[in-house]
């Protein structure tokens, strides 16, 4: 199985890529915040959107295993103060982690961290639950990035 990494452009995508991506959101939302209510597919769908204005613009970049929607990566440039700093979630469906996917989303988008001129201060925000809530050993990626904590 071949992990295809494609752009998610949510102004133009269809109706049922939006809902593969809500249902992958609101899987790992479970995992991961289990005290939380369910993510609506309204909530996923809209902070896709229109993210949270300290955020700055950003991308966002979807994965498909054999179709089926295994993950996300969330590229975010804020502005200033915090224009050096480019911020990166990585989302994963639960059913599929510790099988390299986040990782290879992560990878991805460290060419655009590069190209955006910001030093390469990346923060990955990732819960680390597979599915059956037990927490997962702490992510790691040989790709250049120090872990660092905030």
């Amino acid at each position: 199985m071949t992990l295809d990494i494609q752009p998610l452009d949510p102004h133009h995508a269809t109706e049922e890529t939006l809902d593969g991506y809500h249902l992958m959101r609101a899987a790992a939302w479970a995992v991961d915040f289990p005290e939380d209510p369910p993510l609506t597919r309204e909530g996923a769908i809209g902070r896709l959107r229109t993210p949270p204005v300290h955020e700055g613009p950003g991308r966002v970049w979807a994965g498909h295993l054999d179709g089926r929607p295994a993950g996300t990566v969330r590229l975010s440039l804020p502005e200033a103060p915090n224009d050096g700093i480019a911020n990166v979630e990585v989302c994963v469906h639960p059913e599929l982690r510790r099988r390299g996917i986040g990782t290879a989303l992560l990878r991805s988008v460290l060419p655009e961290v590069l190209e955006s001129g910001r030093e390469a201060k990346v923060r990955a925000r990732c819960r680390m639950r597979a599915a059956g809530g037990r927490r997962g050993r702490p992510c790691r990626v040989r790709s250049g990035c120090r872990r660092r904590r905030w």
